[in-house]
């Protein structure tokens, strides 16, 4: 079955609306999209229906991020337990803010779930801006090194 990428836009957007505000949705959705026509699926669709805590809708939006200003050129992201393309899209419009205001700009964030989605979509959208951007994400422990039987890195 072939579906359009305007399709495509359009259910993703309307099945993120029904958990999350139009704009949220909308900030959502352009990571979901990019992942999945960037060739990068398994931060595209598969997001929205992947199983426990890796599912969009895994948890229920009771609270809005938070950014807290620490200094001129940082700023701390409380992500109040929203999914991590939310959190990411934030976090790279604080640091294009920050950036435009001082020459720099340092956002980080906590307490988000779900991957982040593609860090190629925040690094390409802040190289539109004529930044330069170092982008990092946690996950949990998944590789065992060389002769350990227990996860680490």
């Amino acid at each position: 079955m072939n579906v359009s990428i305007k399709d495509l836009e359009k259910l993703i957007f309307q099945s993120i609306q029904s958990n999350y505000s139009a704009r949220d949705a909308r900030k959502i959705c352009d990571v979901v999209l990019f992942g999945e026509l960037s060739g990068k699926t398994t931060h595209g669709i598969v997001r929205l229906f992947a199983d426990g805590n890796e599912s969009i809708f895994a948890q229920v939006q009771k609270e809005k991020p938070v950014i807290t200003k620490i200094t001129p050129v940082s700023s701390l992201i409380d992500s109040k337990g929203n999914p991590g393309p939310l959190v990411g899209s934030i976090a790279m419009q604080e640091s294009i803010r920050l950036a435009r205001k001082n020459g720099v700009g340092v956002v980080g964030t906590n307490r988000s779930f779900t991957s982040s989605g593609c860090l190629s979509y925040y690094a390409e959208k802040i190289a539109r801006e004529n930044f330069i951007a170092i982008i990092m994400a946690q996950s949990p422990a998944a590789t065992t090194p060389y002769g350990s039987i227990e996860p680490l890195l």
